[in-house]
């Protein structure tokens, strides 16, 4: 994606150091890994979410069976009295 070589991230790295000063750059790499961690926290939260809910949904899935039928009323098609003519 972006394609990242030694050399771009050395250009990188003497960049901040000229721009931020060598005082500045432990605070900003701290900050960067606190932001890190906060965004795969919670894109861990959200994939095990989604799979539980997925898993959910495979279960009920399953217990309904492929050879079994879901009485339903007439209330329930949501096509009913809908004409497509």
């Amino acid at each position: 994606m972006f394609d990242l070589g030694p050399e771009k991230i050395l250009v990188v790295l003497v960049f901040a150091f000229v721009f931020f000063g060598p005082d500045r750059l432990p605070e900003i790499a701290r900050s960067i890994g606190s932001a890190l961690r906060t965004v795969r926290g919670l894109h861990d939260d959200v994939r095990s979410q989604v799979t539980s809910a997925l898993n959910a949904g495979e279960s009920t899935a399953a217990s309904i069976g492929p050879g079994a039928s879901r009485a339903t009323d007439a209330g329930d098609d949501p096509a009913e009295g809908v004409s497509f003519i």
